[in-house]
């Protein structure tokens, strides 16, 4: 698995270092959102589940039980991750920093980790350590 969260987190580095042409998704909207909003929820909601599954026999994962000090300390990582990711492009002169992106990235880390907790209360495929 640190491979697979080693991976992701370089894809959400890069999907915030290329640069862009003018098209852009922050002219698009779903409602009342800007669709580039949905989709920065969208790519940190799968954080914490990266962190708290774990592969078994026949292709099946399962959900590590949620113990309070890794959990706040990885979601304290992911939102690290969440603003700093959209930090970098401060300092590109081809990109453009966005508060609002870097809290949407935030709310979908906190949305993730509120989904670990309802699965792993309900004891979904859980397992012990």
């Amino acid at each position: 698995m640190k491979f697979i969260i080693l991976l992701y987190v370089g894809l959400i580095i890069l999907l915030n270092i290329i640069p862009l042409d003018g098209a852009s998704l922050n002219t698009t909207k779903l409602g009342p959102f800007r669709l580039d909003y949905l989709l920065h929820t969208a790519l940190f909601l799968p954080w914490m589940f990266f962190v708290y599954l774990r592969p078994v026999p026949g292709w099946k994962l399962r959900i590590r039980p949620v113990k309070p000090l890794p959990f706040l300390s990885w979601m304290t990582l992911g939102l690290l991750l969440a603003a700093g990711s959209e930090g970098i492009q401060y300092w590109l002169d081809y990109r453009g920093f966005n508060p609002m992106d870097a809290l949407f990235n935030a709310l979908g880390v906190v949305v993730g980790a509120g989904f670990l907790v309802l699965g792993s209360a309900f004891r979904v495929g859980r397992i012990e350590d």
